[in-house]
């Protein structure tokens, strides 16, 4: 009777073991995930005013030539 219990702690432990394992999976791939969407975000930001600058220029250029 005791060998049965230890082995269901034993099966519940591992099944902790692998819950705990998926939460830490799923914690990291949502940081990276924000990471990702906050670096695509300030590239979009950054060619939006390096496409500003680069118009102002044109236009200065063809305005005075």
């Amino acid at each position: 009777m005791r060998e049965i219990r230890r082995n269901g702690q034993a099966a519940i432990e591992y099944l902790f073991m692998i819950a705990l394992s998926l939460v830490i999976v799923l914690i990291v791939v949502r940081s990276l995930r924000q990471a990702a969407n906050n670096t695509a975000k300030q590239i979009s930001d950054s060619s939006e005013k390096i496409t500003d600058e680069l118009q102002k220029i044109v236009g200065n250029e063809s305005a005075s030539g």
